[in-house]
């Protein structure tokens, strides 16, 4: 049999992302998958598109929070402040609004399709997420339908989503500005003291400052869409096999994977 290897980055198994996104999904694909080459296919075919969009929304996320830290640091150290009539009018030779801007809005526009690309991975796979997606009336439907199932899991998945509404409403409030075109970030404004000293002040979202914004969020698409496939695994994997989580003190620095397979009862670690 013949295959092509293409190295996809360059960082190790040691990075959060690549050790759970890549290796821990993989384990978790196939505990429910086995033996079953043309389905794995299909499970990979539609966990592509998440991992790429997810694996772009954190890019843009660590370009957009670097790209402010260089620039208060460029401005702290006056690489790029110049002074006017003797120290009256404060010079920026160096703006980042434009950049800044299409960084934000690619964060979310990647986030959305990471997670619209959830929706229908777990779907297939018989958890069915949509009523996250939609209204709180609608909400509130899905999820009364959602724990009639009976299953012992539905309680758990409906905590979860009821708490990840929190996040996501600000997330889908921002995206849907962002793709309507009536969003704008403002500009980064600076003020300088008699002293000569310029404070830059980054435009806030919820008093938040937007790298601040822009960090917290990307934790919450990466861990939500890491938890919900973990639930749809788990409802498809057999006994006396389950999806166990690994605590965050407990897990390997070298493939720090959060969420693996084993037994009921017995200890991994």
């Amino acid at each position: 049999m013949k295959g092509v290897l293409i190295k996809y980055k360059d960082t190790g198994t040691e990075d959060p992302f690549n050790a759970r996104m890549m290796f821990g999904v993989m384990k978790l694909r196939d505990a429910f998958i086995k033996n079953d080459e043309e389905e794995r296919l299909k499970f990979d075919n539609l966990y592509q598109p998440i991992f790429e969009s997810l694996d772009d929304c954190i890019n843009c996320k660590k370009q957009f929070v670097d790209l402010i830290t260089l620039h208060k640091k460029k401005i702290s150290s006056k690489e790029i402040v110049g002074f006017q009539n003797n120290g009256a009018i404060l010079e920026i030779h160096e703006s980042i609004d434009r950049e800044m801007n299409r960084l934000f809005k690619d964060f979310f526009i990647k986030g959305e399709i990471a997670l619209k690309g959830l929706q229908k991975l777990t779907k297939t796979y018989g958890l069915d997420i949509g009523f996250f997606f939609q209204d709180d009336k609608a909400f509130q439907k899905g999820a009364e339908h959602f724990l009639a199932e009976g299953r012992s899991d539905t309680k758990a998945v409906v905590e979860m989503l009821t708490s990840d509404r929190k996040w996501h409403t600000t997330f889908n409030e921002i995206r849907i500005a962002i793709e309507h075109g009536g969003f704008s970030l403002g500009r980064i404004k600076y003020h300088h003291d008699i002293g000569g000293n310029v404070i830059v002040y980054i435009p806030k979202i919820n008093d938040k400052d937007l790298d601040e914004v822009v960090s917290i969020m990307s934790n919450n698409v990466f861990e939500f869409i890491e938890d919900v496939i973990a639930m749809t695994a788990s409802r498809n994997i057999k006994d006396p096999l389950c999806v166990i989580q690994i605590p965050e003190n407990k897990r390997d620095p070298s493939l720090p994977i959060k969420y693996t397979v084993g037994v009921d009862g017995m200890p991994i670690f």
